[in-house]
């Protein structure tokens, strides 16, 4: 029991610790500590993942997975929310107001000039440089876009696709296992 209360009390701490780090934005350490407890030298990338081989067979595996994961429980739900949806969308439409800006050219410069550079770019390649590089011009229409997004209660489909980069949780690198 000792030893379980010991290795349970590591982890949390451990955990406690990355949380920490990610609420100050202290990102030096976070990724230090991140390398230190799972990069090591005998976690190899997996050819085979629950018996797939290559990568489009396990990008499929893991489309299946994910498919899965996010399935409604409850019948025909999706019939009903898009109902609730379009009632909703009829309200507004008979209630319609125009509203002043809610996002204006100050509040998005001030958004752009906050986000972190040097990262990856997103699933439409364009990263924090070019929208924070931009200029006033790109500014305008950033502003002009958001503005018509919460007018017409409308998000356009695109800005829901994003990449999904699977972390192996195994502590002890076995990445053959998908279901761990």
């Amino acid at each position: 029991m000792a030893i379980k209360s010991a290795i349970s009390n590591v982890d949390k701490t451990f955990n406690d610790d990355l949380f920490d780090y990610f609420c100050t934005k202290d990102d030096v350490s976070f990724w230090r500590a991140w390398r230190k407890r799972y990069c090591s030298s005998s976690v190899k990338t997996a050819n085979v993942i629950n018996d797939k081989h290559g990568d489009i067979e396990i990008c499929a595996e893991f489309t299946q997975h994910f498919k899965s994961v996010f399935k409604t429980n409850t019948v025909n739900s999706n019939k009903r929310y898009e109902s609730e949806l379009q009632e909703m969308l009829q309200i507004k439409a008979d209630h319609y107001v125009a509203t002043p800006l809610v996002v204006d050219f100050d509040l998005c410069q001030r958004a752009l000039r906050k986000m972190k550079l040097n990262k990856s770019p997103g699933f439409d390649n364009i990263s924090a440089e070019h929208l924070v590089y931009g200029g006033p011009a790109l500014y305008i229409h950033l502003c002009l876009l958001f503005n018509a997004m919460m007018q017409h209660c409308y998000v356009p489909q695109d800005f829901g696709f994003s990449l999904i980069v699977p972390l192996p949780i195994d502590k002890h690198g076995d990445t053959k296992n998908l279901y761990v």
